[in-house]
């Protein structure tokens, strides 16, 4: 059994050998032990994390702190915005989406 580590948790760990502070939104694990076991693993990497359903206003708030920000957005969602992929309807992380549109 392995776990999924990704490029954009590499990178964290990388920036955080490198004193670069970085946030990244991604969408946790459903299964809880397995969602406990990567928080513990990303923690150790340095990977502080925000939540994709969260909007842009978290990502913000790092940026104006400081940080650096990533978007871990190739991950299969179990919420999301219900959008056409090749004509087959899949949940997606619009969080870049919305960060285009004008505030109402």
């Amino acid at each position: 059994v392995t776990a999924r580590v990704g490029a954009w948790q590499i990178t964290s760990l990388l920036a955080r050998q490198r004193n670069i502070k970085t946030s990244t939104e991604f969408a946790e694990e459903s299964n809880p032990g397995v969602r406990t076991a990567m928080r513990r693993l990303r923690e150790a990497f340095g990977v502080y994390g925000l939540p994709t359903n969260a909007g842009v206003r978290p990502l913000l708030r790092e940026l104006q702190a400081g940080y650096s920000i990533g978007l871990a957005t190739d991950a299969r969602l179990d919420t999301g915005e219900s959008i056409p992929f090749f004509a087959v309807d899949a949940l997606t992380n619009s969080s870049t989406v919305r960060a285009q549109q004008p505030p109402h």
